[in-house]
């Protein structure tokens, strides 16, 4: 693995023009005090991909950061995974007539939150416990199962969540990571797998009808289903065009729709953003924007696939194993973006930019470790 001139480096290019972007669509922004808001958790976000991946850590330093880091996040996902349980289920669901206790533990929540973007976060932290589940066994086998089996229960809070969201968007990313987690762990068999698992959906598509799994997996308890989808679609595509170069504002897209491009299909004031990570980039820092960011997701990409290929002799091992969760990670993000944006605008903005951050000190570390003595 080559080291690259940091001057040249297409990610430094890309995020200095995605942060003028930021600014950009802070300065134009109608409402000033939304966009600031908004601007929080993404510039946390930043400020952790930056500290994670250009801070200067030795080989040892920087192995037990990756030992350590997908534990952290296994731990982060159970623990928001039941606050989110709490916060973005009815008083009158069946789970709290089930179990009393978390009735009581509800009203101590000031808030409640919105199920999708739980299962947004959700989707984000979802390979961290379950690549821990399937990692390779230890020198001590005992503490080894221990160990998988904690990452297991973590990895079904996290898979609960996503259930109860009723996000169509993460069931999506769900079958998405899980295909490619699996492959990633079992190359040999998880290729025919992913083969199989191709022509099952297929045939079954085939069998059930496109249109009729369309509009299911579209359908939103707010928005409706397919024709509401296609109308925020559009309205999105038009203020694209409109603003092509600046975006609208961070965070404005509510109010931007509600007096200048009014739905007919939906009420006024339900619809918070354009339901696709993409387009809501755009929307808000304009096309120059959404091609840094995806210029920074696809470097984080490659520099995990780099990863992977350097450590494939090397089974499952911790760095190679936080890759491929990573790499899943962003795979689902990507796949759960089609349907929604619930990663973009919102408290849990800045996890996406963790994972880059991983990304790029994973990569790091495998350019430390070909270039000392003996490597």
């Amino acid at each position: 693995m080559s080291q690259r001139p940091a001057w040249r480096s297409p990610v430094n290019l890309a995020l200095l023009l995605f942060l003028s972007m930021v600014a950009v669509g802070v300065l134009v922004s109608p409402l000033p005090r939304r966009s600031l808001d908004a601007l929080g958790p993404l510039a946390l976000g930043i400020a952790l991909y930056l500290l994670l991946g250009k801070l200067p850590l030795g080989q040892q330093r920087r192995e037990r950061l990756l030992r350590l880091a997908p534990w952290l996040l296994a731990l982060l996902g159970g623990a928001l995974g039941l606050v989110g349980v709490l916060g973005m289920l009815p008083a009158h669901h069946f789970l709290f007539r089930r179990l009393p206790p978390l009735a009581r533990l509800q009203g101590y929540l000031p808030v409640t939150f919105n199920p999708n973007v739980i299962a947004g976060a959700m989707v984000v932290l979802f390979p961290f416990p379950w690549s821990l589940a399937l990692a390779a066994n230890a020198d001590r086998p005992g503490r080894a199962w221990a160990q998988r089996l904690l990452a297991a229960a973590l990895g079904a809070i996290l898979l609960g969540v996503i259930a109860l969201s009723g996000s169509r968007g993460g069931y999506l990313a769900v079958a998405v990571m899980l295909a490619l987690l699996l492959a990633l762990r079992w190359p040999s068999v998880g290729k025919w797998g992913l083969i199989v698992a191709l022509l099952g959906a297929l045939v079954g598509g085939t069998a059930v009808g496109w249109q009729k799994i369309m509009g299911e997996l579209l359908l939103n308890t707010t928005i409706g289903g397919l024709d509401a989808r296609l109308e925020i679609w559009s309205r999105a595509l038009t203020i694209v065009s409109d603003f092509p170069f600046t975006g609208v504002g961070l965070g404005c897209f509510q109010e931007i729709v509600a007096h200048m491009y009014p739905l007919f299909l939906i009420p006024a004031g339900t619809v918070t953003h354009a339901h696709n990570l993409f387009l809501q980039v755009a929307i808000d820092l304009g096309l120059p924007g959404l091609l840094a960011y995806l210029v920074l997701v696809g470097w984080a990409c490659y520099e995990l696939l780099a990863a992977l290929r350097a450590g494939r002799r090397e089974p499952w091992a911790e760095a190679r194993l936080l890759a491929a969760a990573c790499l899943t990670s962003l795979a689902g993000m990507a796949a759960h973006g089609l349907l929604d944006a619930a990663v973009w605008d919102n408290k849990g903005a800045f996890l996406p930019w963790v994972v880059m951050g991983l990304a790029a000190s994973i990569y790091r570390y495998y350019q430390q470790r070909d270039s000392a003595p003996g490597g």
